[in-house]
């Protein structure tokens, strides 16, 4: 491990270094003879006070394809939460970041730019077929067999707790299969993995619907969000939806057409779901029925108000950091996370447009087709998937939607929101009773989005103090995954959802607005 001067928390230095594995376990898949048979991954520590005998925390992100860049916030925080007093490190998942990367030189076809253009799958296919032969090496199967040969490699002989938050968590999961010695403590944070009724994000759009349905159930429940509103926030909003495309000298109509989405061809109502998607954060419920509320008034204040807002959206940068490889996000997610044979482009488009949020994931389905090559009705209309190297694409194995059993010597932490679209509630709840063992316990958040670490505030309009769930991890690490000894005493602080005659009225928005900007 080498010293890196780019964080420094409290004066020590992170370390980084770069260490050899296998490019294929054996368990898993057999790599060509004329390909590279290592490759390397990057890991990252922050050491603790005494990191020769202090306890090992791992920390895996929340997105495919990410580099461990997401995690340093956290492991910052935790880091400081327990006062140095254990050894933190993450990871570049193999095909990510400073690891052995998995990536073509190709073009987007958005204006958001994360997305390959189909018409480049091609010649990646050739190429990732020609350095690395089969893609199952890069599965998360593989990428939990490098963290159980890194926590053996690295461990100081303490124990050792693992943490992973949406993909992280799957990866924590496929650890617990190969259920390391080391490993005391399993903390899921927002999983995707579960067994019988399995996670899709060719699902995605309608489980955002029924999670945007449940949040707009508290307006309902709520004096003053209710008052705003001559039906439910959510008749309201089909409503919009239901008139929007049809409105097309409406001011607000032109408005909501201004803003940059991931979307080819997209209509009005389509913006207003997508943006609904990205406003089920924590840092912007209070936002939601307030521009809903103008949305459907749509006067000369409504128009200006909703202006800055849309400057608001557009101003976020959507760019991938350059460690990030959008194909081993696409591989990972149509070999693990797609429906077999694909629903069609209609089925999916009605997901989408049967919801009132939601990303418009049909949209993915010729990008599927070419990475796949999946011979089925739907992607026939698509010539994207005729070449003679094979798919960016790998067969499941024996892990995928496999229930686990929670090792002799270990505790399983599982957290979640209730109001999560990336990790909806309901697989967590399945993943819960799959698990093969009584030593584990699920917390549930009412309020949170994206994982519960950074999101479970206390209040929910200032968010500077500590998360409760970064509480309760703090708890479970320092009482070494002792479930009995938890402390969850900040559940009892957690907000209700309740606005305030002040939310809507326009100066205090856009003074809001300006300062989040």
């Amino acid at each position: 491990m080498y010293s890196d001067p780019s964080i420094a928390v409290e004066s020590t230095q992170v370390q980084c270094g770069k260490f050899k594995a296998p490019l294929c376990y054996s368990d898993v898949c057999s790599a060509p003879s004329s390909v590279n048979q290592t490759i390397e991954l990057f890991v990252k520590l922050i050491p603790a006070n005494e990191p020769e005998t202090a306890m090992n925390i791992w920390m895996l992100g929340d997105q495919i394809g990410a580099a461990s860049d997401s995690m340093e916030a956290a492991m910052v925080q935790l880091t400081n939460k327990l006062n140095g007093s254990v050894n933190i490190y993450t990871m570049d998942p193999r095909g990510s970041g400073r690891s052995t990367r998995l990536d073509c030189a190709v073009r987007t076809n958005n204006p958001l730019g994360y997305k390959m253009d189909p018409s480049q799958v091609a010649s990646c296919a050739q190429k990732l077929e020609r350095t690395f032969g089969n893609l199952a090496a890069f599965s998360p199967t593989s990428a939990a067999h490098d963290l159980f040969n890194l926590i053996s490699k690295l461990s100081n002989g303490a124990d050792t707790i693992l943490y992973g938050t949406i993909y992280g968590a799957l990866l924590v999961e496929r650890v617990m299969h190969l259920a390391p010695p080391d490993v005391t403590g399993y903390v899921l944070d927002g999983p995707i993995s579960t067994t019988g009724s399995y996670y899709y994000q060719s699902n995605a759009d309608r489980d955002a619907g029924e999670v945007a349905d449940a949040f707009m159930e508290l307006c309902d429940q709520d004096r003053v969000c209710s008052s705003h509103f001559k039906d439910t926030l959510a008749a309201t909003i089909q409503e919009i939806i239901d008139n929007f495309d049809n409105q097309a000298d409406s001011p607000c109509f032109e408005l909501m057409g201004s803003i940059k989405v991931n979307l080819q061809n997209a209509s009005a109502s389509s913006y207003l779901r997508l943006t609904n998607s990205i406003m089920l954060s924590t840092v912007l419920y209070t936002w939601i029925p307030q521009l809903v509320y103008r949305l459907k008034r749509c006067q000369l204040q409504d128009v200006k108000i909703l202006k800055k807002f849309v400057k608001f959206l557009n101003a976020y940068d959507y760019s991938e950091s350059p460690l990030y490889s959008i194909t081993l996000q696409g591989l990972i997610n149509y070999s693990e996370f797609w429906e077999k044979p694909t629903p069609s482009l209609a089925i999916l488009k009605k997901r989408f447009t049967d919801s009132t949020a939601g990303e418009g994931t049909y949209d993915e389905l010729p990008l599927y087709c070419a990475f796949s090559k999946e011979q089925s009705k739907a992607c026939a209309k698509y010539d994207f998937g005729k070449y003679k190297a094979q798919g960016i694409i790998y067969k499941r194995d024996q892990y995928w939607n496999a229930s686990v059993s929670i090792p002799n010597q270990a505790s399983v932490l599982v957290l979640s929101s209730k109001l999560d679209m990336a990790a909806p509630h309901k697989y967590t709840q399945r993943l819960l009773e799959s698990l093969d063992g009584d030593n584990k316990k699920l917390i549930s958040f009412d309020f949170g989005s994206g994982g519960t670490l950074s999101t479970t505030f206390v209040d929910l309009r200032s968010f500077e103090k500590d998360t409760c769930a970064l509480e309760v991890l703090a708890s479970y690490i320092r009482n070494n995954g002792d479930l009995a000894s938890l402390d969850q005493s900040c559940l009892d602080k957690m907000p209700e959802f309740e606005m305030i005659l002040e939310d809507f009225n326009a100066d205090h928005l856009m003074t809001l607005i300006n300062t989040t900007i």
